[in-house]
């Protein structure tokens, strides 16, 4: 196809974005969006409290129940509920005095406790103790900084450790009575699991509601900018394109989708065009080129042009 007459020589400003919601063509983006670090924060923090609350009544309903066992003369379920109440209720304690961290720890070594326990007092090797054990790092992940991940899993090796050396040397084993310590064990794996599946449920959540939002304020944002900015995939496939790219181009947006950009461009600047794309995509560096656009309706108007 012939090049047209008209055309204008475009500033392409090339930046390969490592986040899908940063751009270089305004610098309005990071301040749309600083809040939605904080709302994400607050999230977490009221998870750790909903773990609490969630704790402390389904120990408290079996709290009858532990009396129960401790009267007829089995001791540790009685510990367990006990110890699994007295937790939920101090990690409540220390968030409503905003020590989120120390109840983040405190929710996570509860977990590793209680798996200790039983697996201290199962003689085989593979019990449910050491199940509600890695309940604690699985919890850390989502709730916990880093340095408490790498304590719960420090944690969780011990545990296994010393149930592996119990359970070879015989140095404990079930106590009497034990169908109510299988049903005490049973009732804390599932509210382990429970709470675990509540919070990562609850941090989805949060996540694809922090993602729309940031997509929103992309959006709304790009269509207020003088400058056009297009979005690109990693493979160059256009996704978004501003509506300043409909002055520049002289075409509706959606023109610009699949081919239609490279065939606006002049066939001699395409291969410069590539080879920024690719060093940009490659290098996570901005890469600023000249290329000749044509335009469809032609303006006297040029805007930088940025592609993201």
């Amino acid at each position: 196809m012939p090049w047209p007459t008209t055309a204008g020589v475009v500033i392409v400003s090339i930046v390969y974005m490592r986040s899908l919601f940063s751009f270089g063509a305004s610098k309005e983006m990071p301040m749309a969006i600083a809040g939605s670090g904080h709302w994400l924060e607050m999230l977490r923090r009221k998870t750790l409290a909903n773990n609490s609350r969630i704790a402390i009544a389904v120990s408290a309903s079996l709290t009858p129940l532990a009396i129960y066992w401790l009267v007829t003369g089995t001791f540790l379920p009685f510990v367990l509920i006990a110890v699994a109440l007295t937790s939920a209720m101090v990690t409540l304690a220390l968030h409503q005095r905003r020590l989120f961290e120390q109840a983040a720890a405190g929710q996570v070594y509860t977990f590793l406790g209680l798996g200790l326990m039983l697996t201290l007092a199962d003689s085989r090797i593979a019990d449910i103790g050491m199940a509600i054990a890695l309940m604690g790092p699985v919890l850390a992940s989502l709730l916990g900084r880093s340095a408490l991940r790498r304590h719960s899993w420090t944690m969780v090796v011990a545990v296994v450790a010393l149930g592996t050396i119990a359970a070879i040397f015989g140095v404990v084993g079930a106590p009497p009575s034990s169908d109510s310590l299988a049903v005490a064990s049973a009732i804390i794996f599932l509210v382990s699991v429970g709470l675990v599946i509540h919070t990562a449920n609850r941090i989805n959540t949060a996540y694809e509601v922090y993602d729309k939002s940031r997509v929103t304020a992309y959006r709304h944002l790009i269509e207020h900018v003088q400058d056009a900015v297009i979005r690109f995939s990693n493979n160059g496939e256009v996704l978004l394109a501003s509506r300043s790219s409909e002055i520049l181009f002289g075409c509706r947006r959606y023109e610009l989708t699949s081919s239609g950009l490279s065939e606006r461009m002049y066939v001699m600047d395409r291969p410069v065009y590539l080879t920024a794309f690719a060093d940009a995509n490659q290098s996570g560096e901005m890469r600023n080129i000249e290329v000749r656009m044509r335009q469809v309706k032609p303006t006297r108007r040029h805007p930088a042009l940025h592609l993201g």
